[in-house]
């Protein structure tokens, strides 16, 4: 399947820039998901494949854990990586993908358990050609029935995946609290057992764990977390929480070496405070000789997107700049092709309601992010049924893109459109 279309007439659809210059050419593209589909994830291998996962519905309750890859313009034959009635599946907890070096794919999701509506556990399956994957493993030899989930995973020059994800063993009674909208429990850490705890282990091939750490013992319920790697040091960040309910985003580093992370330390001092998960995590990229991270916060009652680099020698990020213009609601995805990258978010608009603007902010070597700009073309929803948009760049393709996002209405699929930026403009 080519991975763009070409209408009768070419649709290519603008976002322009104050001297008319188009900064971004929007096409409709084609993706190898079926109607019923949700909550794609793209990532961009090193094996010079865009990979894509994501839920398929086969029967009420029923879904298939669906895998392709787009190479040379051809998306693969799809194929089912897992097929159950037991998947938990949620629009900010979903499954993704990934490539080892060493040679094989790796692929997550959550599986209910025993115990309560929010008692479910991390499953991981492997695959050498991406169309026989093996039985599941738990990264986690916890079992209890409490929530584990907003896995990320990052191959490691050794062959092995580090595997981290937020692990709730520690909050006993996790399943008997209420549910917030976002489909989670959200613990108050100072009864019915501890906080969310913040684990990682590195798994083999052949589903041997090993490495099995504890990183932090009190971190936000339900925001993503996300991994990256630069030469043999992996980086995470997460969203850490105090004990008077401050949700900042901090970073750790990690030596496969040793097999040790370092103290965690914040990315900068938002100084949010809330009562709850705000269910919006945070991007980690190495761009050049940078660490880059984007993130959304509201503290000081100011709803922004923000981003801050540091130096990958040093342990400190320098200070942020804003790039959100607006109401943000934040689900920031980012992406790297050669010298540039790419990040965008969501914000409310004025003037469509239940619709998102789809912002984005591009940079170069050796320059500051740009200023944000409105893709105005997109119909993603607002609700947190269209999950967070997924962006990755086309390999082969300098400066082109793919964004996918979920539709809910009238009924359940995956939208796709390919991007292409024009000069960058500072």
């Amino acid at each position: 399947m080519r991975f763009f279309l070409l209408f009768t007439a070419m649709l290519m659809l603008t976002c322009t820039k104050p001297d008319s210059e188009p900064a971004v050419t929007v096409l409709q593209a084609d993706h190898p998901a079926d109607a019923g589909s949700r909550y794609p994830f793209l990532h961009a291998a090193a094996n010079g494949q865009l990979l894509m996962s994501w839920l398929q519905e086969t029967a009420p309750g029923r879904f298939a854990l669906m895998f392709s890859h787009l190479e040379r313009e051809e998306w693969s034959e799809p194929s089912i990586i897992f097929e159950g009635d037991d998947f938990f599946d949620n629009w900010a907890d979903f499954p993704s993908v990934t490539w080892s070096p060493a040679g094989y794919y790796a692929a997550h999701w959550l599986r209910k358990v025993e115990g309560g509506p929010f008692a479910y556990h991390v499953q991981i399956s492997f695959s050498d050609d991406g169309r026989n994957w093996s039985a599941p493993v738990t990264p986690h030899l916890d079992r209890s029935p409490s929530e584990h989930g907003f896995v990320s995973m990052q191959p490691l020059p050794n062959g092995r995946v580090l595997v981290a994800w937020l692990d709730g063993r520690n909050t006993a009674a996790a399943f008997e609290g209420e549910a917030e909208p976002d489909g989670h429990v959200h613990h108050n850490g100072h009864s019915h057992g501890g906080a969310m705890t913040l684990r990682s282990a590195e798994l083999s091939r052949d589903g041997s764990i090993s490495h099995k750490n504890e990183i932090d013992s009190r971190v936000c319920d339900c925001c993503p977390t996300a991994l990256t790697l630069s030469g043999d040091t992996a980086r995470v960040i997460y969203r850490n929480r105090s004990l008077d309910e401050v949700r900042d985003f901090y970073t750790a580093s990690y030596s496969p070496e040793s097999g040790i992370w370092t103290e965690p330390v914040p990315v900068h001092g938002d100084g949010w405070q809330i009562g709850g998960c705000p269910v919006n995590g945070a991007q980690l990229f190495v761009h050049g000789n940078t660490l880059t991270a984007a993130w959304f916060t509201a503290g000081q009652n100011d709803a922004r997107v923000m981003t801050a680099s540091g130096s990958l020698s040093e342990r400190h990020f320098g200070e942020p700049q804003r790039l959100s213009v607006g109401d943000a609601l934040g689900r920031v995805n980012s992406a790297v092709s050669g010298s540039e990258a790419v990040l965008v978010w969501l914000e409310m608009p004025d003037d469509q309601p239940g619709i998102a603007s789809v912002y984005f902010s591009r940079k170069t070597d050796g320059t500051g992010f740009s200023v944000a700009q409105r893709i105005s073309v997109l119909p993603v929803s607002s609700s947190r049924l269209s999950g967070f948009p997924q962006l990755a760049a086309v390999p082969g393709e300098p400066g082109t893109y793919l964004l996918a996002w979920t539709r809910h209405e009238p009924s359940y699929g995956i939208e796709m459109r390919q991007l292409h930026f024009g000069t960058s403009s500072h």
